[in-house]
């Protein structure tokens, strides 16, 4: 396994695509059709490699959830897809910490590739993480919430 992703995405399709696709690459998926479920996955399954989200979607959006995940775990990549760019939200979405923003629907090699660099980011936050927790460093100079 080369890390665990949470995928979200209210079209049931896309979000089957794009588990299958990461899936057949190595990776351990879970998925969500709504940014609910995700919170309750990221919370009772976590801890996650990365967080692939759409950024539209019905009661919580991918902002928003974005913005609670950093709430819980400041190393975690968020990649932000959405089939209507837009400025705004482009702009929300990298003001509140995430990775990538992706325009759907995104190609199998792309989604892989963005992916397989937000596991690496957040390896080697952790190993980053740990040595400073190793020499005793406080944890709020290690980037842990």
């Amino acid at each position: 396994m080369k890390g665990r992703v949470l995928t979200v995405d209210d079209e049931p399709d896309l979000l089957a695509a794009y588990g299958e696709i990461l899936h057949e690459a190595g990776y351990a998926v879970e998925m969500a059709a709504d940014g609910a479920k995700a919170m309750d996955l990221f919370a009772e399954r976590g801890p996650f490699d990365a967080v692939l989200t759409d950024i539209n979607m019905p009661g919580l959006d991918g902002v928003q959830l974005l913005r609670w995940v950093r709430e819980r775990d400041l190393d975690v990549p968020v990649l932000i897809m959405t089939g209507h760019p837009g400025l705004e939200t482009a702009v929300q979405a990298l003001d509140h910490g995430a990775l990538r923003y992706l325009l759907k629907p995104v190609r199998g090699e792309a989604l892989v590739e963005a992916v397989a660099s937000a596991v690496r980011l957040h390896q080697m936050a952790r190993l980053k993480r740990e040595a400073l927790t190793h020499l005793g460093v406080p944890s709020r100079w290690s980037g842990a919430p």
